[in-house]
């Protein structure tokens, strides 16, 4: 295998990582998010009701 072949594969595990990383932070984001909305429904609903 060349040196070059080598970088190559390194280079797209190295990618392949970090977006794996990307999605789980999203993913993460996304749940986040989530609770918030939530969170702000309740406090609206309360308000409302209040």
């Amino acid at each position: 295998m060349s040196e070059l072949e080598l970088n190559v594969g390194s280079k797209k595990v190295s990618d392949e990582r970090k977006i794996e990383r990307l999605e789980k932070k999203i993913d993460d984001l996304h749940t986040y998010v989530g609770h918030l909305n939530e969170r702000l429904n309740y406090l609206n609903e309360k308000i409302k009701t209040d």
